[in-house]
């Protein structure tokens, strides 16, 4: 299973959708995640579509930060299981009936909201004992030298 996942910080739409386009077309990924897609649901849908996906399921924006959407290639099936702010959670079922759980994860940028996040993975994790792939952007690094640009984080917990 090929999958990519970007946190695309609500990139120019334009730019974007070209390198995803250029991406699917060159890598052909079972399944892609993108955080902080910064798009309503309506933007969301016409851009997927013009992407040529098997499918898509999306959690719109929330003021001026998130959004969330998980598209896959054609042949796959795909349920969701659940979704928020902070995560899409799915069943893919590949044509010879396997079946694996991913969840595409953003861990809130608050580092004092981040709790709630991680008991939010922490309940995703009981659902089931079927193979799990989970993939995202826990915005969390384990030590400063993983750290480049934006604000300096200390490493004292939150």
């Amino acid at each position: 299973m090929l999958v990519f996942s970007w946190n695309i910080r609500g990139l120019d739409i334009r730019r974007t959708f070209r390198y995803l386009k250029n991406f699917l077309q060159d890598k052909m990924p079972d399944l892609i995640f993108l955080a902080e897609t910064r798009m309503t649901a309506v933007h969301m849908g016409r851009f997927f579509t013009k992407l040529g996906s098997g499918g898509v399921v999306c959690v719109p924006h929330d003021g001026l930060s998130g959004g969330l959407c998980t598209l896959w290639k054609q042949g796959l099936s795909v349920q969701l299981i659940s979704s928020s702010v902070g995560h899409i959670d799915v069943w893919v079922t590949y044509p010879t009936s396997q079946v694996i759980r991913v969840t595409g994860f953003y861990s809130h940028p608050k580092p004092g909201q981040r709790r709630h996040s991680w008991e939010l993975l922490r309940r995703l994790s009981y659902i089931t004992t079927a193979p799990w792939l989970c993939c995202g952007d826990l915005n969390e690094v384990l030590s400063f030298d993983e750290k480049s640009g934006n604000r300096p984080r200390s490493e004292s917990p939150d």
